[in-house]
């Protein structure tokens, strides 16, 4: 259907699309189920765990403290009890799904006391992009910051007292062990024991888990991250993840870390998914991923059991009714965009006309380069096959479309050095030098983009002749011309002639008087075309093949022979 359709009426169709994408983003994560998600454990050992938007006492009788009644939202991350009723929260901004949506939340160390409201603490020193985790200790605070890559010593009021000067790559839990403090370095697959002396701190002993665990017969491979640790006595549990921290698997250790046993999590046929584990009263407790429970897991016999306590089904019934009300809202909003956008499509359709551009694609669409013609007719002077007349223009967009996208992509790469440098340093060798290779051929394209000639076609009483803005001249009787679909190449120079969809010249008037010549020349496939062009050392096309070879071979290298 070739209509020409009315201004308003499409850009508000256009609009109401746009806002049902916003819509449907700003929604979808207020319809996640999240069920039980993290353990604590309180200076009176006490196991709480966090579901939805509440932290709950794990017994039949517990507690539930409401995070935002004391200014907490639901996805606050971990949790570090520091005294009776009293605990450190990583509170999680910014808050709004708008804000979720173009901006990276920032984490704020929080100091909560039981009935009243959470106040920073010291937030200008523990304000921290990307989750926090945390060990409680005799009047001191230990915490390491993931995204950061380090791990450092507080006092309880919040004052910094020392940093780990041994470099860290994604340091996640902190437990303390039989009087020892164990850190998880996840990204170096190791554990490092930590001691606190004073006002100092030491890394004293480091465990390449991958060692144990590859040594170990029920080792499973895409198991190669740890994430959490869990401990009674000589007996150690640890959760191990993938590159993306899922589909984990709880392995058992000795004192030693010696792998001992892959605990078989499942559950009525279904194979769980470990989100977060903590050993209390004589059981390893577990939150899953998959099914959103909270699990109950036998050491010694390896029965897995859901327990479910009044507060924590009445609080998971509370998310269950949230999450239906945002999945009405969710879909009442797209049938509402919906309607008014089929509307306004309707209106578009009721107010357009007959295409225009219907003669234009008619003499600016593509041409069949070996349909044959009868017979050229002469012409006895010379006589210009003029350019379409939106050739420059469509020339221009495209210098400036590949400028606008080239400096986007060197300001972004800029930016994110700057603004996150620890996480830049720690990206694969492979992928800084694919993002510096992009932005290298970006440029190419760039520059060539700008000095790409512009030709003028001639026809003459003996053949065909073409012109640049550079002075170049190229007179042929069409035998040595060698073409495609696209473009003509001859004595060394490359005319093209048309794109995925347009003639860039008159079509009429090509057809008409130099078509005829350019099939005295040799129609070729475009791979031997390409091999034409470099059997003639057509400059251009020598620099695409070499700088093609280069990318190739500078990728294998980095992918063979640089740590991943």
């Amino acid at each position: 259907m070739n209509r020409d359709l009315p201004v308003f009426p499409s850009a508000l169709l256009l609009l109401l699309l746009v806002a049902m994408l916003v819509w449907y983003f700003y929604l979808v994560p207020n319809t996640l189920v999240k069920g039980p998600t993290s353990f604590s454990m309180d200076v009176e050992g006490q196991l709480w765990v966090k579901a939805h938007e509440d932290l709950v006492a794990v017994s039949p009788q517990g507690r539930v403290v409401n995070l935002p009644d004391h200014g907490i939202p639901s996805s606050a991350g971990e949790i570090i009890w520091i005294a009776p009723f009293t605990w450190l929260i990583n509170k999680v901004s910014p808050q709004s799904s708008w804000q979720r949506m173009f901006a990276k939340p920032n984490h704020e160390w929080m100091l909560c006391q039981y009935r009243s409201k959470c106040d920073p603490w010291r937030q200008k020193n523990l304000s921290m992009t990307g989750p926090s985790h945390g060990l409680s200790l005799n009047k001191q605070v230990l915490i390491s910051h993931s995204p950061g890559h380090s791990l450092a010593l507080f006092s309880q009021a919040g004052v910094g007292l020392a940093n780990l000067e041994k470099p860290l790559r994604f340091p996640n839990d902190l437990v303390e062990i039989e009087s020892e403090i164990w850190l998880v370095d996840t990204n170096h697959k190791a554990l490092e024991q930590i001691r606190v002396e004073g006002e100092s701190l030491q890394a004293v002993q480091t465990i390449p888990i991958m060692e144990q665990l590859e040594s170990f017969g029920g080792y499973q491979e895409q198991h190669s991250y740890p994430i959490k640790i869990a401990a009674n006595g000589d007996t150690r549990w640890l959760l191990v993840g993938d590159g993306q921290l899922n589909n984990a698997g709880v392995y058992q250790f000795d004192a030693q870390w010696k792998a001992q046993d892959r605990l078989a999590l499942e559950y009525q046929g279904e194979v769980l998914e470990p989100l977060d584990i903590m050993f209390w009263q004589q059981f390893l407790w577990m939150t899953d991923a998959k099914l959103k429970k909270l699990w109950r897991v036998d050491p010694a016999t390896g029965q897995v059991q859901p327990m479910m306590f009044p507060q924590i089904e009445s609080v998971l019934a509370r998310q269950a009714d949230d999450i239906a009300k945002a999945k009405l809202t969710l879909w009442l909003g797209l049938g509402v965009f919906s309607i008014l956008a089929l509307l306004c499509l309707i209106w578009a359709l009721l107010l357009s006309k007959p295409a225009s551009h219907a003669a234009f694609r008619r003499k600016t669409g593509k041409l069949d380069l070996t349909e044959k013609v009868a017979q050229r007719q002469a012409v006895s002077e010379p006589l210009a096959i003029p350019m379409n007349p939106w050739f420059d223009r469509l020339h221009l967009l495209q210098r400036w479309a590949l400028t606008f996208v080239c400096l986007y992509v060197i300001g972004a790469l800029g930016y994110f050095a700057l603004k996150y440098p620890n996480e830049f340093k720690i990206l694969e060798f492979k992928v800084i030098l694919t993002f510096l290779i992009l932005v290298a051929v970006m440029l190419a394209a760039t520059v060539l983009a700008f000095r790409k000639p512009r030709w003028s076609i001639w026809v003459q009483a003996g053949g065909i002749q073409f012109k640049n803005q550079q002075g170049i001249e190229v007179t042929s009787d069409g035998t040595d011309i060698v073409f495609h679909q696209n473009a003509l190449f001859c004595q060394g120079q490359e005319i093209p002639l048309q794109g995925r969809f347009v003639f860039f010249y008159h079509q009429d008037l090509f057809k008409k008087f130099a078509l005829g010549i350019l099939q005295r020349g040799q129609f070729l496939e475009p791979g031997k075309y390409f091999w034409a062009k470099v059997k003639h050392r057509h400059l251009p096309t020598l620099v695409q093949g070499i700088a093609a070879v280069i990318m190739i071979t500078v990728l294998l290298i980095s992918h063979y022979f640089f740590d991943q």
